[in-house]
């Protein structure tokens, strides 16, 4: 449930766990595999979601690199007379934003995969818990904990692997903060 009042958030401060989650008053609920808080969406990535935010950066990363290059390409088209006009300045102005929303995704996508490929969590990371419990025997079944033990082919696509499952049988084989 949904915490909504000073007496169940005390309630639940005395209250077990869920492995691998933690409470947060901003949620009003477990985070199980907490990762961070985004301000873009004003919710917690973790288990449930993290898939999706992998999959926004790179899908946004590739549309942004695309469009700065086309950007890029009709410069140089149009621009050969150099002749400063507003499509110009706009056209210049769309590059350097693209160019910078490229690097922003793209380096949200690929700290995300390579924290993925440890099966870590930044939120982990900034709260010094030691990762060694949560790691699996390889890469494949890191990457299985973030994107579901279906096909490989289907990780690219936008779909939940975690749909139809309680947060129960999402967290088994986890183990608490505190072990």
């Amino acid at each position: 449930g949904i915490q909504s009042s000073l007496e169940q958030y005390s309630w639940v401060q005395f209250q077990s766990r869920p492995p691998r989650s933690a409470f947060f008053r901003s949620a009003h609920r477990y985070v199980l595999r907490p990762d961070h808080f985004c301000g873009w969406t004003s919710t917690w990535v973790g288990k449930r979601n993290y898939k999706f935010f992998i999959l926004f950066n790179f899908y946004g990363m590739l549309y942004l690199i695309l469009f700065t290059i086309y950007i890029i390409r009709s410069l140089i088209y149009y621009a050969y007379p150099l002749q400063l006009c507003a499509s110009l300045i706009f056209a210049l102005i769309y590059t350097v934003l693209g160019a910078f929303f490229a690097f922003m995704t793209g380096n949200f996508f690929f700290s995300s995969l390579f924290h993925s490929l440890k099966n870590e969590t930044s939120w982990e990371i900034w709260n010094h818990i030691d990762n060694a419990k949560f790691k699996k025997a390889n890469w494949k079944e890191n990457l299985q904990d973030v994107f579901g033990d279906v096909n490989m082919f289907l990780w690219l696509c936008p779909v939940s692997p975690w749909r139809n499952k309680t947060n129960t049988e999402i967290s088994a084989g986890y183990v608490t903060y505190d072990d």
